[in-house]
């Protein structure tokens, strides 16, 4: 089985102007259309869990750590625009120098040491949680 970008209308998609792009998507296999959704609905939530993460940030950092309001929105803004701006750096590294399946292994095995880097601290928050109630 082809996968998508292996498939000849992904080709064509790509490499021709003059196109009809509706009925070209409508050629691609089943797995293309359940990968576009998928990467967007990642997207759609990574959104919402981060907005919804602003405001109780800003609310720890003026709390927890006696920052002024002023000086946590500042914190939490300089923090939403390295978040926004990160992507397109990693966009020109991977266009300019890695290849895009260099820059995919690479990027999947940061997330996976990250990720991998905060599983201890949640099993221990979770442990200490359920054993003082």
């Amino acid at each position: 089985m082809k996968r998508y970008f292996e498939h000849p209308s992904w080709f064509l998609l790509h490499h021709t102007t003059n196109i009809n792009i509706a009925q070209h998507l409508s050629q691609l296999p089943q797995e293309a259309n359940l990968l576009s959704f998928t990467i967007a609905a990642i997207s759609f939530f990574e959104i919402i869990g981060f907005s919804g993460v602003r405001s109780n940030l800003i609310m720890y950092l003026t709390g927890h750590l006696g920052m002024s309001t002023a000086a946590a929105a500042a914190s939490v803004n300089a923090w939403n625009g390295t978040e926004m701006v990160l992507p397109i750096a990693g966009a020109l590294a991977a266009d300019s120098r890695l290849g895009r399946y260099r820059a995919v292994l690479i990027a999947g095995v940061l997330y996976l040491l990250v990720s991998t880097d905060y599983l201890p601290t949640f099993g221990i928050t979770i442990l200490n949680n359920c054993c003082h109630v």
